[in-house]
């Protein structure tokens, strides 16, 4: 969607995953109705070496979210949100 031309910050929103990658090419499938599933389109003014630190940023600005409603996340390189051990959030570039 994003290579077709849709807007800077539309949300794609998923039920379930079956086709997806993840680092190192690894597959990912994400189950139906268990979690929630989405991806976000950014279009900064950066050049692509200069946008690295947007997926810290956003896993810093996940963890202060759930820090302030009481969780206790940790964060696991690269960019892993983590709670109770489990993951609730990975970026891909």
């Amino acid at each position: 969607m994003a290579l077709n031309g849709s807007n800077d910050g539309t949300c794609v929103i998923a039920e379930t995953q079956r086709t997806g990658r993840g680092r190192l090419q690894r597959k990912w499938v994400s189950p139906h109705g268990k979690n929630l599933y989405l991806s976000v389109i950014l279009k900064p003014r950066l050049h692509p070496l200069h946008s690295y630190p947007v997926t810290f940023l956003s896993s810093l600005a996940v963890s202060d979210t759930l820090s302030s409603l009481g969780l206790n996340p940790t964060l696991k390189w690269p960019n892993d949100v983590l709670v109770n051990g489990k993951k609730i959030l990975r970026h891909t570039a």
